[in-house]
């Protein structure tokens, strides 16, 4: 059997990219693929920084970056220069999704030690609320708002608080206050 070098080549870079692709996280291909689009529609955008950026919301599940990179691909550069735009395009896609058992549990328990702690919150407000961003945040994340949630009542919100401060966001299962 003889083969062609164009044949040999293409597979041996086939082989190599495959390689280099193993290496990278879901996150990575999918803000990869985001700051390209990004980029083909503003050339002004700087690729690197948007990656870095995209890359360090380690608080994000891979499921919300995979839907982030689908909602870029499908919007027109026109609705995607609006942020807000693609916002709403992954809050839409991500609200069909069904949470697991254990983000259920999570976010039950934080709304039923919020309502023991403050008799004017609504556990089942706080359940929805919760159901509703958990899906965009990480394993990681969760379990770490958890181990919040299991706090004494006066360290419930600061413990939140700390957390968000830890990954850099604003985001938190809970974004209330009370006076235990």
């Amino acid at each position: 059997m003889h083969l062609s070098k164009g044949f040999v080549a293409a597979l041996v870079l086939g082989v190599t990219t495959i390689a280099c692709d193993e290496g990278q996280s879901a996150r990575e291909k999918a803000c990869e693929a985001i700051c390209d689009r990004f980029e083909s529609c503003d050339d002004a955008t700087d690729v690197a920084d948007c990656q870095d950026e995209c890359v360090a919301e380690s608080f994000r599940s891979d499921r919300y970056f995979e839907t982030r990179e689908e909602c870029a691909q499908s919007l027109s550069c026109n609705r995607l220069v609006d942020q807000s735009e693609l916002d709403d395009c992954v809050g839409d896609a991500l609200r069909n999704d069904k949470v697991s058992a254990e983000t259920e549990n999570i976010c039950e328990g934080l709304a039923n030690t919020l309502a023991d702690c403050d008799d004017a919150i609504d556990g089942d407000e706080v359940v929805a609320a919760c159901l509703e961003i958990a899906i965009t945040l990480s394993a990681t994340y969760l379990a770490e708002s958890d181990e919040c949630g299991r706090a004494r009542c006066a360290e419930v919100v600061a413990c939140l608080d700390d957390l968000a401060d830890d990954y850099d966001t604003d985001v938190k299962l809970f974004s209330g206050s009370f006076d235990p």
